[in-house]
């Protein structure tokens, strides 16, 4: 199942399959041209997250395959390639 799945400063997060990602991507951009914003994100399991988004924040929005057993746990945010420390 294809998904966009969206990293904010290292934090991943799997967007709500009904979230227009295009128009959250211009929020975000919005929210870094005017100095920082609160953005506020609708992830997997009718869960949000609200975050902070400036000039300086790393931000990837990928559209990505997502393993069908992840998606029907309703998983807000998992780590992804990682193995422990």
């Amino acid at each position: 199942m294809k998904r966009h799945r969206l990293t904010i400063n290292g934090r991943d997060y799997w967007l709500s399959p009904d979230l227009d990602a295009e128009r959250l991507a211009g929020t975000m951009i919005a929210a870094a041209r005017s100095g920082g914003d609160f953005v506020d994100i609708e992830i997997d399991g009718h869960n949000a997250v609200r975050e902070l988004v400036t000039a300086a924040s790393a931000i990837r929005l990928a559209y990505v395959e997502r393993a069908e057993h992840s998606v029907s746990h309703g998983e807000p945010f998992d780590s992804f390639d990682y193995d422990g420390l």
